[in-house]
């Protein structure tokens, strides 16, 4: 048989685990084996035990190894012609192909909808039995929301935000979505939870308490020690997960999140403009789910 594999970005989690998942795709579409190539935090996670072929051990099996830079490439794959398939590195968003100087355009989108795939991915990406999280318990009387804020620090001190608007939206945008929620929502109480690397959360937190003073029913929640943009990584990633709803922008990070969970509402940006050269989100994607 032939077999597929993957790429990675150089990224972080969120990166590798979309190259993880494109990979899947294609064997799961063309019932192909999947050589697993292991990543940061991957051998903490329940796929390093269930893939049964690791691309160290195999490589060399095949007669030829084909990237599969374009679709064309992907539609004909063959089955039976003892060939290697390389999936690329290529971000589920956009941005990513026009700051990178390599990053391909989108090859193909996964169907989010085919339920057996998907109970195979939650199945894969989730802790080890053995990992402890100790994340703050959500509490059961709110509505949990989750706020991912990039903010440009830490890994991402080299990029420029401007150029990556949908990626670090600001900080308008994460309020417009809580009070989307809040009132989708009926006004009920809301547990909003800042996922950031930003190693100051409680500045973030105090302003958006301010921004949003005409609510009563909200509190602001956020890691009160060691917070930075290279700890608690799959802690972040899980507990997050377990919210209710999602306010997101253009991260792999929690795009993966918004998968492996079973969010009520997740709210994305999707456009922007320039109004006196300040940056605004003037579309925004609300994925509903109330029922």
């Amino acid at each position: 048989k032939s077999a597929i594999t993957y790429t990675f970005s150089g990224g972080r989690l969120g990166d590798n685990l979309v190259s993880y998942l494109h990979a899947k795709w294609i064997s799961y579409k063309y019932h192909l084996p999947l050589l697993y190539k292991p990543f940061e935090y991957s051998d903490q996670l329940m796929l390093h035990e269930l893939e049964k072929y690791h691309y160290q051990d195999n490589v060399n099996l095949f007669q030829k190894s084909i990237r599969c830079d374009d679709f064309g490439k992907i539609s004909n794959i063959d089955p039976t012609a003892k060939l290697l398939y390389t999936i690329p590195f290529f971000s589920e968003f956009d941005y990513e192909e026009l700051t990178r100087k390599r990053a391909l355009p989108r090859l193909f989108s996964i169907n989010w909808e085919d339920s057996q795939f998907m109970q195979c991915i939650k199945n894969c990406i989730r802790p080890k039995q053995n990992i402890n999280f100790t994340s703050t318990k959500l509490p059961i009387n709110a509505v949990s929301v989750a706020v991912h804020m990039r903010t440009g620090g830490g890994f991402d001190s080299e990029a420029v935000p401007n150029h990556m608007p949908l990626k670090f939206p600001p900080d308008q945008f994460y309020i417009d979505g809580i009070h989307a929620i809040d009132k989708l929502c009926s006004h009920v109480k809301l547990y909003v939870f800042l996922f950031t690397g930003d190693p100051d959360p409680e500045t973030l937190a105090q302003k958006f308490q301010a921004a949003l003073s005409d609510l009563n029913n909200i509190e602001f929640d956020y890691r009160k020690t060691g917070n930075m943009h290279n700890t608690n990584v799959l802690e972040d990633l899980f507990f997050m997960a377990q919210f209710d709803c999602l306010i997101r922008p253009h991260s792999n990070f929690s795009f993966i999140a918004s998968k492996i969970g079973n969010f009520k509402i997740i709210i994305s940006p999707c456009h922007y403009v320039l109004i006196n050269n300040k940056l605004v989100i003037d579309s925004i994607d609300i994925i509903c789910n109330l029922n």
